[in-house]
């Protein structure tokens, strides 16, 4: 019988939101990467939010995202990965840097320093819609539902992106996926009641995140990186998303 290498680190994260992806994978040696709390003591701990494809905070293919929120100090963060390699594993932290302000109006023009920042969705009665740099997803002002979107950042740096991931009534989270990836359904009658969307990447915060999200009967929410958005009772309806990425001077 062959022997299987076990490598392991510990990784000390301070209080904040982060989330952990392979950035390889060798499918030949079938690389696994697990996450876990470190069996120490410390004085913060460590929340784990997973698809529901994803078993035991484990990584195996190139898609794999894991969301991590370290809560009242810093916590210890035990990697395993099978076959004695740890170094496929990103773990990058989602920024929430934010200038002070209120809801931007949903018909504002981009800003001269946002970035290229295109949405695309299924609508129910509609079906799929795309929006054009700034215009929002949905109409905020309406009631038909948004089922799903993509966000799309055209000319995008390689050491930043958007991960998001929703909830969907009767499914719960949906996969963190990645600019340019789906979240959510497709003509299911299924209502979105939770979204949250983050920068992440050694260049987040070289950039700030800016719009909206609207659900039925509420007005609209200042979009913030890294924080999930729900309405008053958790059931409403996500209506309408605007997202704006704007570069740091």
């Amino acid at each position: 019988m062959q022997n299987t290498r076990i490598a392991t680190s510990i990784l000390q994260l301070n209080t904040g939101m982060y989330i952990a992806r392979l950035k390889q994978v060798d499918t030949l040696k079938r690389e696994m990467i697990t996450i876990s709390p470190a069996p120490m003591e410390a004085e913060g701990s460590i929340d784990f939010f997973c698809s529901s494809h994803i078993k035991n905070n484990t990584l195996k293919e190139i898609n794999d995202c894991i969301v991590m929120r370290v809560d009242n100090g810093k916590a210890p963060l035990l990697i395993s990965g099978m076959g004695g390699n740890l170094a496929s594993l990103k773990i990058d932290e989602i920024t929430t840097l934010n200038t002070p302000s209120t809801v931007q109006s949903l018909s504002d023009a981009p800003t001269s320093n946002s970035e290229k920042i295109s949405l695309e969705g299924h609508i129910e009665w509609k079906g799929d819609v795309k929006k054009e740099v700034g215009e929002p997803l949905g109409d905020p002002r309406g009631n038909k539902r948004l089922e799903g979107f993509i966000i799309r950042w055209d000319d995008k740096p390689k050491d930043v992106d958007i991960a998001y991931s929703c909830t969907v009534d009767g499914m719960g989270q949906s996969p963190v996926v990645l600019s340019g990836d789906f979240s959510g359904t497709r003509a299911r009658n299924l209502a979105i009641q939770g979204v949250i969307i983050s920068l992440v990447g050694r260049g987040a915060k070289k950039f700030q995140m800016k719009g909206s999200v609207v659900f039925s009967g509420m007005k609209p929410q200042k979009l913030i990186s890294g924080v999930e958005y729900r309405g008053v009772t958790g059931k409403e309806s996500l209506i309408s998303l605007q997202v704006e990425i704007l570069r740091n001077h």
